[in-house]
């Protein structure tokens, strides 16, 4: 989507000069904004691999000892992850 200052993401926010500079100059914005990258990553690939197994969200918590709740939320990335969640099966490769 384009706006007539520039490109938007799905956030609703614009890649700009202040946002490089965060990302440079601050630790803490670039770890948030890691972090949301591997919670978009992580619900792709999620959902990716869901379908392409015909699962539904309540037979991959099953498969994975989750809720479908869980799965939803990590579809949906409403989640924020991280390398600390106690759980390594989120950062299996595909």
């Amino acid at each position: 989507m384009k706006t007539p200052s520039g490109p938007v993401s799905p956030l609703g926010e614009r890649p700009d000069a202040d946002h490089e500079r965060e990302l440079c100059t601050n630790p803490e914005y670039a770890l948030v904004a890691r972090r949301r990258a591997l919670t978009e990553d992580l619900a792709e690939r999620l959902m990716r691999y869901r379908l392409d197994h015909r699962l539904t969200q309540k037979q991959l918590a099953d498969r994975l000892d989750v809720s479908d709740a869980e799965i939803s939320r990590l579809e949906n990335a409403d989640r924020l992850v991280s390398m600390a969640d106690p759980d390594p099966v989120w950062w299996t490769s595909s």
